[in-house]
């Protein structure tokens, strides 16, 4: 049987059974035990970009117009859809007789 220490309401730790929530996934129980390695990959992290930036002090920029005018269409054409899809359901719900109570108080 396996258990996790939370903090409860009151500020007091307490332990659970694993196999009692129903909330939980297997991956979030991951992170939770593991939850130092988040520490050890952020100092990679900072590692390697430094050493990055120190290899490419000498070398000669990259030619990347044609990749970021290409990116950046395609984050536009992201972003319009996206505004499209969240103005129509927008518009639905405003139509709708309790727009207020359902968009912003049930949840």
């Amino acid at each position: 049987m396996s258990f996790i220490i939370v903090r409860n309401e009151s500020g007091e730790f307490t332990q659970l059974e694993v196999d009692k929530l129903s909330n939980i996934t297997e991956r979030q129980l991951w992170f939770i035990n593991n939850w130092y390695m988040t520490l050890y990959i952020s100092f990679v992290y900072v590692v390697v970009i430094l050493l990055l930036k120190s290899y490419m002090r000498e070398r000669k920029p990259f030619e990347l117009r044609k990749l970021l005018v290409a990116w950046n269409a395609g984050l536009a054409i992201f972003s319009i859809a996206t505004t499209l899809f969240i103005l129509e359901q927008f518009i639905f719900l405003n139509s709708q007789k309790e727009f207020w109570y359902t968009t912003v108080c049930t949840r």
